[in-house]
């Protein structure tokens, strides 16, 4: 493969740094979006100190939870339906955690909308995310290269799909696949 354990390791853990910040700021922009859409854009002064409270929880628990759920090392461009179930059930179990630590620490005064809001935005941001790094993906590969054969492939089945994956991912592969 041409490179040593320790510079794969590198670039490993690099890609679970980067994606990891990216769930970070995806987290934040879902915890502004619930509390800017509950309040019509105006949180008013006395709901600050709960977003911020709410953001701290959130930031803390929802990333270690896409961890535990493998989500920080799959990679985005490679999504599929059994890496789209994987978020629902991290974002599921996320929202669950920090609900309950919100409710149990806040009580009552902390806005209940927020809740699924926040888990609504949070599921549309990540994977939102995640589909839009496939889609330029597909797209800045479906150029044409030169001497490039148009291919069908008999079969649409799982090994259909993996024999695309494998000619798109590989551009050693010149075949352009025109069809199932």
């Amino acid at each position: 493969f041409g490179e040593s354990g320790s510079q794969f390791f590198q670039r490993r853990y690099l890609h679970m740094f980067l994606v990891t910040a990216a769930h970070c700021l995806l987290v934040a922009a879902a915890a502004v979006s619930a509390f800017l859409l509950r309040f019509d854009f105006s949180v008013p002064q006395r709901h600050v100190l709960f977003f911020m409270y709410g953001l701290c929880v959130w930031e803390c628990i929802k990333p270690i939870t896409f961890h535990w759920f493998g989500m920080d090392r799959s990679a985005w461009r490679f999504m599929s339906s059994p890496d789209a179930l994987r978020l629902v059930l991290a974002n599921i179990t996320a929202s669950i955690a920090s609900t309950a630590v919100i409710a149990i620490t806040c009580g009552p005064g902390f806005p209940r909308s927020v809740y699924l809001l926040d888990f609504a935005f949070c599921l549309l941001f990540t994977g939102g995310s995640r589909i839009a790094v496939r889609i330029v993906v597909d797209i800045s590969r479906r150029e044409t290269r030169a001497g490039e054969q148009r291919a069908f492939i008999y079969g649409a089945g799982s090994a259909g799909v993996i024999l695309v994956r494998e000619i798109r991912s590989n551009p050693k592969m010149n075949y352009r696949i025109c069809g199932f």
